[in-house]
């Protein structure tokens, strides 16, 4: 369907600024008009109240071309419709303003305040409504997007104007020169409409662009925008943080505080300033969509970091819907998560015969349920949330004497007390009881009580069967109560994935990320060079709790090297891509895991339809 709007290509900059100009020209003109003809302001034959209304009528009709030219499925639809309610509504405020100002100022002056406030009422849960939806638009329709916040803008300043006419007109000096300027405000923010309309014309082509080889950062980045992948609101957790008329200002907020508390330790290691922290952290976040967090996490001060940045993924977009939307493509066999509960877990593992600790026992409200015989509780305990990833809530009980345990505080409980003590600690919510994994000789010199784990990472290939993609040994400080001096939280080495040597070692605070270590720098440990001499058989075993959850494109698996060998601790098919990165020094896209990556992509987005499309 041809449009009457002319079309112009986004990425054709003189085209832009041909309308720019255009609509300068014509607020100029008015302007011009309005200055010479001083008599008319504030009147319905207002130079500038006329050029507003030629423009606030091209609006409407640039939108009515807009909706008629989208398909009926087309989420695009709901967008061009809010860009004609929004223009819409200022006509019929502005016509509300001369009907009140002709009709009934002269009957009623109460009656007049009350219709003008009502019409500011309205303005204000227009723009509420604005700042909701917007939240959706994804960065391809950034033209759209900003023709929105213009009548956004128009609504604000006609609030202001209101303000200034009924309360002070008299009161504040110079209220005549405040509303004309307020008045050629509104025209420009018309204009600026009217321009986005023309310039936005229907949505990218539904094939997506091409990205290079090892560009999987780029295209999970655009696949999570433009697919309107967003599912949850995670990184960050704060759901306002979304709405874009607050997420420039998060975006700020955020990059200011990151300068205080990671800042000074950068500039000292690679001497870049303040300022141009703050430069470059905005400009990935404007030009990748890379988060300000991933600047220092991934060290993007690096000038040769940042020149492939494409290659990175992070969590904004991983976390918040991606790796979700990868991992449910495929027909989901259990009724609930079965990575995500452990219980479902500990009968998946049992079923395939994958070697992982045992559930002892579940507390739940002070009720203990026993899941083995008793004598099995003659052991030092470790205790986590049946549903749960990671460290969060766990609890340690060292082995004593027959039904007497010492928590990590050092005191002392029987059976009943120490079910007490995780009841009291759980929050209503159910836990679980294993046995303490103690660690493998061969690495057991690189933490003191803590498990160390092994992140090995696991994707599907083009045959559907899972490959060993990337993998690093793990040690969280965290749970180490000797460890005060720690830097970081957690510690990790990478592994080589054919010989299981082990890389540097290197922490996950922000504000250490320049440093690596040869060594375990809290135990004195070789770290660098060292080979996990058990690493075949945990390969092994990555491999086979994948094959028994095939219908997950991509699994972070954590495994434990135990004296009784490999011990799978859990899955995380919605893992952590940051900490992988760093540790591997390497963006995810010149790894195996991004080619394998692009490919599920590719998959995923050829089942979806182009929901954006008009």
């Amino acid at each position: 369907m041809s449009s009457f709007v002319p079309r112009f290509s986004l990425n054709s900059k003189a085209n832009v600024y041909a309308l720019m100009l255009a609509a300068a020209a014509y607020a100029a003109l008015s302007l011009i008009v309005q200055i010479l003809l001083p008599q008319y302001f504030g009147t319905e034959l207002s130079p500038i109240e006329g050029a507003m209304w030629v423009a606030i009528i091209a609006g409407m009709v640039a939108t009515s071309f807009r909706i008629a030219e989208c398909h009926r499925g087309s989420r695009m639809l709901r967008y061009w419709l809010l860009a004609g309610g929004a223009i819409l509504a200022i006509a019929i405020l502005q016509s509300e303003d001369w009907t009140v100002d002709t009709f009934f100022s002269a009957i009623d002056t109460k009656a007049t305040r009350h219709l003008e406030y009502l019409g500011n009422a309205t303005l204000a849960i227009i723009l509420a409504a604005g700042v909701v939806i917007l939240a959706r638009l994804p960065r391809d329709h950034v033209w759209l997007r900003r023709g929105l916040l213009a009548t956004v803008a128009f609504q604000v300043i006609a609030i202001l104007a209101e303000a200034i006419e009924h309360h002070f007109r008299h009161s504040l000096p110079q209220a005549h020169d405040y509303a004309f300027a307020l008045q050629l405000a509104q025209l420009l923010c018309i204009e600026f409409f009217v321009v986005a309309v023309a310039v936005s014309g229907r949505a990218r082509a539904s094939s997506r662009p091409v990205f290079g080889e090892t560009e999987v950062g780029a295209r999970a980045r655009y696949d999570f925008d433009h697919y309107g992948l967003l599912s949850r609101y995670s990184h960050p957790p704060v759901k306002i943080a979304y709405y874009p008329l607050l997420q420039g200002m998060a975006v700020a907020l955020v990059s200011a505080w990151l300068l205080v508390k990671a800042g000074p330790r950068v500039k000292s290691f690679s001497g870049v300033g303040y300022f141009r922290q703050l430069v470059e952290m905005l400009g990935l976040w404007y030009s990748h969509g890379i988060d300000p967090p991933s600047y220092f996490q991934l060290e993007f001060y690096k000038p040769e970091r940042r020149s492939h940045a494409d290659e990175y993924l992070t969590r904004f977009e991983t976390k918040n819907g991606l790796f979700g939307a990868l991992n449910k493509m495929r027909p989901q066999p259990f009724g609930t998560t079965e990575l995500g509960h452990k219980k479902v877990f500990d009968d998946l593992c049992t079923e395939h015969n994958i070697p992982h600790p045992r559930l002892l026992m579940t507390v739940e409200n002070g009720s203990a349920t026993l899941l083995a015989p008793p004598e099995s509780l003659q052991t030092s305990l470790f205790c986590k949330m049946e549903k749960g990833m990671g460290a969060i809530g766990t609890q340690m009980f060292r082995y004593n004497a027959p039904d007497h345990y010492i928590d990590e505080s050092g005191k002392s409980h029987d059976l009943s007390g120490m079910i007490e003590e995780i009841t009291k600690e759980s929050e209503g919510k159910l836990m679980i009881v294993q046995p303490w994994l103690r660690n493998h000789p061969d690495i057991a010199d690189l933490a003191k009580d803590s498990l160390i784990t092994f992140r090995v990472v696991t994707c599907l290939n083009a045959h559907g069967e899972p490959e060993i993609t990337m993998a690093m040994l793990r040690v969280l400080a965290k749970l180490e109560p000797d460890w005060t001096d720690a830097l970081d939280e957690e510690y990790a080495a990478p592994m080589d994935l054919e010989t299981g040597q082990l890389g540097l070692f290197t922490g996950d605070n922000m504000a250490t990320s320049p440093l690596r270590y040869e060594i375990q720098p809290l135990t004195g440990a070789q770290v660098a060079g060292r080979i996990v001499k058990g690493w075949p058989e945990l390969r092994d075993v990555a491999l086979r709790a994948h094959r028994a959850v095939r219908h997950r494109a991509a699994v972070g698996w954590d495994i434990a090297l135990t004296p009784e060998g490999p011990m799978v601790l859990e899955g995380n098919n919605n893992f952590d891509v940051m900490f992988l990165q760093r540790v591997h020094d390497v963006g995810i896209g010149q790894t195996r895991l991004g080619v394998l990556l692009a490919h599920q992509l590719d998959l995923l987005i050829a089942g979806r339809k182009d929901v954006w499309a008009v």
